[in-house]
Formats: structure tokens, sequence, C-alpha cells
């Protein structure tokens, strides 16, 4: 405000500077009167004998005197521009006054919708962080229903704040990362009723960490049925599951793009990633698996660590691709493995690894180095070896006595690059191309 009351003491000062009074335009007036009866008096009383000298005389005044009103109307003219020049400033100086007044409003305005802004963000943020801490106090209620009220109360909150998915799937996989014990089989009747609470609470504890497995899935599923993008789908949030107790779990169709961590993992029951897609690092390391487990169709787009994993049950790798680094060293089959058509793109490591006879590599393709452990029973027969026009296949494959390399005579459309070889069971022998 004080910047604007000086521009206007600033401006009215110019215009007054340029600008004749009221009492000035009165004196000349008067002053010019005077000179007029002055002159009319002093030709009469010198001019006024009619000789011809006299006469022309007159006419010459006369003429001075057209002169002289024509000069005056000049003077008139001039102070009509000057007013009307008075009047064109007046008028830009109020629009000046008005197109700042403007501004000084527009701004203003502006400050007040942003601090309205401001405002409105502040307490939305308060609210959520409030309805965040109270949700999370009921996730870890005592009272099973009051944990279930909790955990669907984040999920709604995750719907509205996006910003919150990344924190409320890494307290999804911290309940699943706390200690749990199975309910076992139902107590008998004639037992203490503390072992009967103890094996109810158990129960409904299982019932909460199935519920917290589901959200956690359905929120990794990015396509609905009609294959567009889900509302729901959580694209951006890291999983971390390790050492997790995970019962029947099934990550079907579900999608990382950030690193996902399941190492120390136990799986109870049948664990199911059909159709997984794991876009960053993914880590099964020293997991246990006590039940079946589908990876068929499952993709894994960077390094994938199997190191030390055991396998109790079945495990079918039917048409998993892994486009990085495969690391199975020291894995543990004691059951059957089926990698029927399974793609490596990168190393896939074998080493010190306990497979079964019934691990199968059948049509299987390494297109990169590839290596198991000497002494094993596994079946790789029609599985196909890039070797990167290498002399001695060799040096791209360490394969298990009984099994050797044979060129690839009829290489699938699928298959780029070459030269190709595929694996057969032989006496051990390595045949070179």
């Amino acid at each position: 405000m004080d910047k604007q009351a000086q521009g206007l003491q600033r401006s009215k000062a110019e215009t007054s500077g340029r600008v004749l009074s009221n009492r000035t335009v009165a004196a000349y007036a008067t002053g010019l009167l005077a000179l007029a009866v002055g002159l009319a008096w002093f030709l009469l009383a010198e001019f006024a004998t009619g000789s011809e000298i006299d006469k022309a005389r007159i006419d010459v005044v006369r003429t001075v005197g057209s002169i002289v009103l024509g000069a005056g109307g000049g003077v008139a003219l001039l102070l009509a521009a000057r007013r009307q020049q008075t009047a064109e400033q007046d008028l830009a100086h109020r629009r000046r006054v008005q197109q700042h007044a403007e501004r000084v409003a527009a701004d203003t305005q502006d400050l007040q919708q942003q601090i309205a802004r401001d405002n409105v963000a502040d307490a939305t943020e308060r609210r959520i962080t409030e309805l965040f801490d109270k949700a999370v106090d009921k996730l870890g209620a005592d009272n099973a229903a009051v944990r279930f009220g909790g955990l669907y109360a984040l999920e709604r909150l995750a719907g509205h704040a996006i910003n919150q998915q990344h924190a409320i799937a890494h307290v999804l996989c911290a309940y699943l990362r706390m200690p749990y014990s199975d309910p076992g089989e139902p107590p008998a009747d004639d037992v203490d009723e503390s072992q009967k609470v103890l094996f109810q609470r158990r129960r409904e504890e299982r019932e909460v960490r199935l519920a917290v497995q589901r959200v956690l899935a359905e929120h990794l599923r990015p396509e609905e049925q009609d294959g567009r993008i889900s509302a729901g789908f959580w694209p951006a949030v890291t999983i971390d599951l390790t050492g997790a107790t995970l019962l029947d779990f099934d990550w079907t169709g579900c999608r990382t793009v950030k690193p996902a961590t399941f190492s120390r993992a136990t799986f109870v029951g049948d664990a199911v990633f059909t159709g997984a897609s794991f876009g960053d690092l993914v880590r099964f390391d020293l997991a246990r698996f006590t039940g079946r487990s589908w990876w068929d169709s499952a993709t894994f787009d960077s390094l994938t660590l199997f190191t030390g994993t055991t396998f109790t049950r079945d495990a079918l790798f039917h048409d998993a691709t892994f486009t990085g680094r495969a690391m199975f060293n020291e894995v543990k089959i004691e059951h059957a493995a089926w990698f029927h058509g399974t793609t490596f793109g990168e190393q896939a490591m074998f080493v010190q690894s306990s497979l079964t006879e019934d691990t199968f590599f059948n049509e299987a393709t390494f297109a990169d180095f590839v290596a198991f452990p000497r002494q094993s029973a596994v079946d790789l027969d029609g599985a196909r070896i890039l070797v990167n026009n290498s002399r001695n296949p060799r040096t791209r494959a360490r394969l298990p006595v009984g099994w050797a390399l044979e060129p690839l005579t009829h290489v699938p459309e699928d298959l780029d690059g070459g030269p190709w070889f595929v694996v057969r069971h032989t006496s051990g022998t390595v045949q070179i191309a």
C-alpha cells in the first residue's frame, strides 16, 4: 500500500507542474483587457483627425489588431489543447491507478487462494496421518475383529492417498514378518480352558494373516478382466517379506517393479506364483517351501536369487523366463522339479545344488553360461545352449557326467543367433562342432 500511495503522489506532482491554475488564467485575461482598452484610448486620441495619413495609420493599426486577435485565438487554442492534454493525462492516470489496484487485488486473491490451498493440504495431510496411525493401532490390537478393521482401513486409505501406498505395503509386510504359531489340531473337549482359548486365538490369527496376504496380492495385480490397468493397483511398492511365515501363498499374476525379498521366508502349504512378474531384484535365498510351488509362465527381469532355497515338494517352472541372472546355487530339491520350456537369458548357476533324478530341464533354453554339479541325476535331454561361436562348447556349459552337447541342426524360429547346441545323454564325452 505504501508503494501505491507513493505512485499516486508522484503522478499528481508531475501533472500539477504542467497545468495553469484558474487564478493565473484570470490574471492574464484581465491584463489583456486592460491592454486592449489602453490601446483603444491611445488610438482614438492620436488618430481621430480624419486625415489620409491618420487613415493609413488606422489601417496599419487595424491590421496589427487583427494579428493580435489572431495571436489571441492561437493562445485560446493552445489553452484548449492544454486543457485536452490535461484531461487525457488525468484519464491515463486514473487508468494506471485502476490497473495497479486490479493487480494488487489479483495478487492478494492469488495469495489468499494459495494460503487456502496450503491450509487444505495441511489439514488433509494431518487427517491422513491420523487415519494411518489409528489403522496401524487397530492392526496391532489383541482382538482379531479389530485387526480386520485396521487392515481394511489401511486398504481404503491406500485407495484415497496414493502417496501412502508404499508405507501401507511396508506395514502389511511387517505384519507378516511377525512371529507366527500354527494353531494345529483342535484341542479335545477335556483339555484345560486356556488351551482352547490359545487355539482360538491362533486360528483367528491365521485368518487375519491370510486376509493380509490377499489384500497385498490383490493390489499387486495390474490388470482387470478387460485388460485395463486396475485402479487399485499399487505400482511402486517394495515388498520385504524377509523371514515371514506365509500360508497357502497365492501370488498369481502379481507384478512388482521394485525389489521383492522373500529371503528366509517359510511357505506353509502350496505357493502359487503362476504368471507373476518381477521387474527388479527378487530374492528367495534360504527360503523354504513346505508344499508344492508353481512358477509356470512367471518372468524374472533382473537378478534372481534362489541360493540355498529348499523345495520339499514339487516345484514347477514350466515356461518361466529369467531375463537376468538366475542363481540356484546350493538349492535343495527334495522331490521333483520341472523346468520344461524355461528360458534363461543370462547365467544360470546350479553349483553345489542337490537335484534329484526327477529334476527335468527338457527343452529349456540357456542363452548364456550354465553350470551344474558334475555328479547330478538331472534330466537335461533336449535342453538347448547358445555357445556364442565358441570353438569349445564346454566353455559355455558345465554339464553333469553323462551329458554332452551336439550341434542343433534345425534351429527353431524362436531362437536367435547361434550356433546352438542341444544336450543329449551320452557316455559323457562332449562332441565339438
